[in-house]
């Protein structure tokens, strides 16, 4: 059996440019941001989840490297049923898109530490 499905934390939304403008701030440009997964704890850049063979512009934040990659994460997903994200963020004409929670500065992917294989999972 998989991972038991964590219990949903207090969300919040965030504006667009300003969720945007903290990843840039704490990691710089697009794709150096670095997520982590709300199910499993991963910490994975979008450059990660292009390597694994996902769409870094709209899976990265948003679906687990695990989907891609078996060797590490889990294989969660914000589109499914449950819904554990804690940051919703909302674009100019008010369209909301759940996102995963952005790693503190200074923080790197646990893909980058996984070079050759190992699996990390917190």
């Amino acid at each position: 059996m998989g991972q038991p499905i964590k219990k949903p934390a207090e969300r919040r939304e965030v504006p667009q440019a300003e969720y945007f403008m903290l990843a840039t701030g704490r990691f710089g440009k697009f794709p150096r941001w670095v997520f982590v997964c709300p199910q499993c704890g991963t910490k994975q850049t979008p450059t990660d989840v292009e390597a694994a063979g996902g769409n870094p512009t709209t899976q990265a934040g948003f679906s687990c490297i695990g989907r891609f990659r078996k060797d590490v994460g889990c294989d969660w997903t914000l589109g499914g049923l449950f819904q554990i994200h804690t940051v919703t963020v909302v674009n100019d004409d008010g369209t909301k898109f759940p996102f995963f929670e952005l790693a503190e500065a200074g923080e790197t992917s646990d893909v980058d530490q996984a070079k050759g294989g190992a699996a990390v999972v917190p």
